[in-house]
């Protein structure tokens, strides 16, 4: 294709792409990836996500497509469930990644960014779709119309706060939270091993799942959560292990949520 193979000629092959199939698909919103775990430049190589809304169904559905750090772009994926938290219209094609980064740089950002998103967020106050890079703790937006720059939550040229709160821990609400406790011996005539698990999924992805052990075999499972996340059901997994085997271990553990107490019973290993 006649296309540069920017951030924008990848946008446009990928509307392309999934046109084919879904014709009627709207990209609103797209998610850059550095390859080596963070970058400094937009030449640096990049695996790059599409979000398509597609209401050519009921309710709408969502497309995804890829593509890797050689621009190959892997074949469009159906999603049943809508995407929510974006403006439901095409992304702007008229500021690139290479044009964000330099607003960003002259505005005083200088850290590398471990990953950046283009969409307009249904937040209070975004009147434009935005590059949102996630730099260190901060997450930094630049406007594509307005080319403003502005630490997401703050209105943009308003003084003050230049990082962002830090994210919010608490006993876990997801949806549908099963445990399972296990003890396993490693070696036979060995104590066991005492072992945890925790499943469960919520409405939006952005969140972690970790035990945190209060002794006398109690447990409290946490959820960690921060203020920007992908609008997809995301299904979790937590664990945990005593890391060394237990001469008197628990028949059972208690564990804590945000929805209660919940005493789960030690089986053997199978």
């Amino acid at each position: 294709m006649d296309i540069p193979i920017n951030n924008i000629g990848l946008m446009t092959i990928a509307d392309k792409l999934v046109h084919q199939q879904y014709p009627s698909a709207v990209q609103i919103e797209d998610h850059g990836i550095p390859v080596n775990g963070s970058a400094i430049n937009a030449t640096d190589p990049m695996r790059w996500q599409y979000i398509f809304n597609d209401p050519a169904t009921t309710p709408n559905s969502t497309v995804i497509i890829t593509s890797d750090e050689r621009n190959e772009f892997a074949k469009p994926q159906h999603v049943d469930s809508p995407w929510l938290g974006d403006i439901d219209k095409n992304l702007p094609r008229n500021m690139s990644l290479a044009q964000s980064l330099t607003l960003l740089r002259h505005a005083g950002y200088s850290l590398p960014f471990s990953y950046v998103s283009l969409r307009q967020p249904l937040y209070p106050g975004v009147v434009e779709a935005e590059y949102i890079f996630t730099l260190g703790s901060a997450y930094v937006a630049v406007g594509t119309q307005s080319g403003q720059v502005h630490v997401v939550g703050h209105k943009p040229g308003s003084p003050g706060v230049t990082t962002v709160a830090p994210p919010v821990v608490q006993p876990s609400r997801g949806s549908e939270i099963e445990y399972k406790a296990f003890l396993r011996k490693f070696q036979s005539g060995q104590a066991g091993v005492l072992e945890l698990m925790a499943t469960c999924y919520y409405p939006v992805g952005g969140y972690q799942l970790f035990f945190e052990s209060s002794g006398d075999a109690k447990f409290t499972l946490l959820e960690r959560s921060w203020p920007i996340h992908n609008q997809l059901v995301t299904y979790y997994l937590a664990s945990w292990t005593s890391g060394q085997p237990l001469a008197s271990p628990p028949g059972t553990v208690l564990i804590i949520d945000g929805r209660g107490e919940h005493p789960v019973k030690v089986q053997p290993w199978a």
